[in-house]
């Protein structure tokens, strides 16, 4: 991942640009934010919820900081009747504490990933470590 400080007054440090639309980590002003993250599409919302809280835990590592510093997360599920229960319970014992501010809503989520469908999608907020 490369790491691409923008030239100007505003000071935003972006971390891996090579995604032509978007960095997978900006920061400034002492916050993190992150792109929306997802897995590989596991079988269920399970596993793909799990896989999606590790990549935000490298990200956030790579950033400077970690879950403990979580400010929000912004989760999307594709059924949110079938899958909130599932997608909670890792969720849940991902955060255990320093819980951050939360929304999830359902979404279409029409793309998949190498054929399987994707049922999870978070994007999360962190702050740095004084």
């Amino acid at each position: 991942m490369r790491n691409v400080t923008t030239q100007s007054n505003a000071n935003i440090q972006r971390l891996g640009p090579e995604d032509p639309r978007l960095s997978q980590i900006v920061i400034h002003n002492n916050t993190v934010y992150l792109s929306g993250q997802v897995g590989s599409g596991g079988a269920d919302i399970k596993a793909q919820t799990k896989e999606t809280c590790d990549k935000i835990d490298q990200l956030l590592s790579l950033a400077g900081t970690d879950k403990t510093n979580l400010l929000q997360c912004m989760i999307w599920v594709k059924d949110i009747k079938n899958d909130y229960a599932g997608m909670n319970e890792v969720y849940n014992e991902w955060i255990k504490d320093g819980k951050p501010v939360r929304a999830c809503v359902e979404s279409n989520m029409v793309y998949k990933q190498e054929g399987v469908q994707l049922l999870v999608e978070i994007q999360a907020t962190a702050a740095l470590p004084q």
